[in-house]
């Protein structure tokens, strides 16, 4: 899998965003995990919460994701659920998280998190907040950047996200991945979006190594500060040629 990102303070004094990337390679396949939480930026502790939930997040791909795809070696039966039980488990683990440092530092604080296993051609998808992900592909030639997730909130704020005393299932969403490429992205960096600069820099024919990838995603958060936003930017684009080693970042 292939992987390029972006990651912007725009013209905020910090970044609240979180962002994670994480492959592993096994005898079935490779495991790839991508994540992009946003702090919310109306409370004391954005960037402490969006942190606390990637580093869980971390963890959770650590001592449980990959000794579970370790163990099913082939085998796919059930696979989708395990993955599905286990995800809903960190989310309210996460949750459970913040509500006790919310409790020891007197602080609201509250996260979106978006975070996609793909393994054997199939994508699994958690989703809760305002952030973001697209199909991007180019079927006959016709350029199409679909979103498929719900975002849970407005112009007034969040409906729904990790924190806050309150705990909310994410959404799920699992299927193939195709040749289809898949973004996960802030607020910041979707908010304003101009199909035609998109159609421009996200050309899947185009994006097949890391470095002409992150140079598109820059491009579009700049062009997206030029047109007034000042919110921080950050994303993560995945398409499906493949790497022969274990990667990670972490931001």
């Amino acid at each position: 899998m292939t992987f390029g990102y972006v990651y912007e303070t725009g013209k905020r004094a910090e970044n609240e965003d979180a962002i994670l990337f994480r492959s592993s390679l096994f005898a079935g396949g490779e495991l790839t995990f991508a994540a992009v939480c946003d702090g919310m930026g109306g409370m004391e502790k954005g960037t402490e919460a969006s942190y606390l939930c990637i580093r869980e997040m971390e963890a959770w791909y650590d001592r449980q994701l990959v000794p579970f795809i370790s163990a099913c070696k082939n085998q796919t039966r059930n696979l989708g659920a395990a993955i599905k039980s286990r995800g809903f488990t960190l989310y309210r683990q996460i949750n459970r998280t913040l509500f006790e440092q919310m409790r020891l530092k007197g602080k609201m604080m509250g996260t979106t998190a978006i975070m996609c296993v793909i393994y054997k051609g199939r994508y699994y998808l958690f989703h809760i907040g305002d952030s973001r992900a697209y199909f991007i592909y180019k079927p006959m030639g016709l350029f199409l950047c679909r979103q498929f997730t719900k975002d849970h909130g407005n112009e007034k704020g969040l409906s729904r996200c990790l924190g806050l005393n309150r705990e909310w299932k994410p959404d799920f969403k699992t299927g193939r991945i195709g040749k289809r490429g898949i973004l996960l992205c802030t607020d910041g960096f979707w908010r304003g979006s101009d199909l035609a600069v998109w159609k421009k820099c996200m050309d899947p024919l185009k994006l097949k190594d890391e470095m002409n990838i992150m140079k598109r995603l820059k491009e579009i958060a700049d062009y997206n500060m030029r047109k007034g936003e000042r919110d921080n930017l950050s994303a993560i684009y995945l398409c499906s040629e493949r790497k022969r080693h274990e990667k990670s970042i972490m931001i």
